[in-house]
């Protein structure tokens, strides 16, 4: 008894963790109703999270056709759980089973992802180092141009055989097309330590974010757009890439630099208030207090910019764990992520992506990136976690 204690013990912290959630979702899947529904929902979100942690890590390295691919495979996992989300969320709502039962299946995803990716990288020899200035290989090149060949060729067929909407499907690709491709900036500049090139992003993604699926909402998210969908978010994507990694070169990125910088403060866990841009989020906290004074439904305002708060801190620190060498923060840091964006995403389908919520959820967007950002950067200087 004593030896199976002791290997117990011995379990690495983050497969305590999620060896708790998956007893956790065994337990409370007897109460879901309807099983059917929510189970298909934990594969696809299992999926979603697998890719979209193979998606976080590849928009900060050098391979643009290793971002393009996974880019792709993400899309088919996202539209589908999107899907899946709102018929779930309109029939049953937001219970306690769904939640627990969708977290523990992102957690594990996100682990099944990182450590795939982590393979494929030292296979590839894919690494964060820019090539040539963020040029893209003759390789690379024919990758895009075949991608982008076939895509196309089917969007456009889908779309004349399905008799579908026109406009909605150019609204679709257009507002994915700047979705992921802000999507994709804000990801890296999460890591860069450059609070205008962070900020500028978060702003943009908040728009981008509410109108696609505002859009989508109003179109019952039919497989129709699907097509749209994915070529617009691939196009984004990886124009934002190429971008990104020319001007991180500009501007000299780094991004372990608040880990060589030296502490103002003896103790370890001290609180260094530098690593927090204060008179941007001072500015976002006054705007937020004035529009839930303002708005119509003050509560609901005050619940959304809460809500959108939580989701960004939590989408900062595991865009950044993601990217680090340590798989504990990685574990904690996918809980509070994707809990966080079925409650976001929930509420605002349930308000019909209703226009008056739109500047509470950017507000709160910002809010949230911005102490996102100083949070994680405390937690790796505390634990001396660097980027891999």
């Amino acid at each position: 008894m004593k030896t199976v204690v002791q290997k117990l013990l011995a379990i690495p912290h983050y497969w305590k963790i999620m060896i708790v959630l998956a007893l956790a979702t065994i337990a409370v899947l007897p109460f879901s109703q309807p099983i059917g529904q929510i189970l298909i929902l934990i594969v696809n979100a299992y999926a979603l999270v697998g890719f979209g942690s193979m998606l976080n890590r590849s928009s900060t390295k050098n391979s643009w056709a290793y971002h393009g691919i996974v880019l792709l495979l993400s899309n088919v996992a996202s539209y589908w759980v999107f899907q899946s989300v709102n018929v779930i969320v309109g029939v049953i709502g937001l219970t306690y089973f769904l939640v627990i039962a969708y977290v523990a299946a992102t957690v594990w995803g996100n682990f099944t992802g990182s450590q795939l990716s982590i393979v494929i990288e030292k296979k590839l020899g894919i690494t964060t180092k820019l090539k040539g200035g963020g040029q893209i290989s003759p390789q690379e090149q024919k990758v895009k141009y075949v991608l982008f060949a076939v895509l196309g060729v089917l969007t456009i067929a889908a779309l004349i055989i399905t008799r579908a909407n026109y406009l909605a499907a150019i609204s679709v690709f257009f507002l994915n097309f700047l979705n992921m491709g802000i999507h994709t900036f804000v990801r890296r500049s999460r890591n860069v330590g450059n609070t205008l090139f962070h900020n500028s992003g978060l702003l943009l993604q908040g728009l981008s974010f509410f109108l696609l699926f505002r859009c989508l909402a109003e179109e019952n998210m039919s497989w129709v757009f699907f097509l749209p969908y994915v070529l617009g978010s691939i196009a984004g994507g990886l124009l934002t890439h190429t971008f990104n990694m020319w001007a991180e070169k500009k501007i000299k990125a780094d991004p372990d630099k608040h880990l060589t910088k030296p502490a103002k403060h003896s103790s370890r866990f001290a609180i260094d208030l530098s690593l927090f841009p204060r008179k941007i989020i001072i500015a976002l906290l006054i705007a937020a207090v004035l529009m839930i004074v303002f708005s119509g439904s003050p509560a609901l305002a005050a619940i959304i910019i809460g809500l959108a708060v939580a989701q960004y801190i939590a989408f900062t620190l595991i865009s950044r764990a993601r990217t680090r060498k340590n798989r504990t923060y990685e574990a904690y840091s996918s809980m509070a992520s994707n809990g966080t964006w079925l409650a976001m995403f929930g509420k605002l389908n349930m308000q019909g992506w209703s226009a008056p919520l739109f500047l509470p959820y950017v507000v709160g967007v910002m809010i949230g990136g911005n102490i996102g950002i100083g949070i994680a950067m405390h937690i790796e200087r505390w634990f001396g976690i660097s980027s891999d």
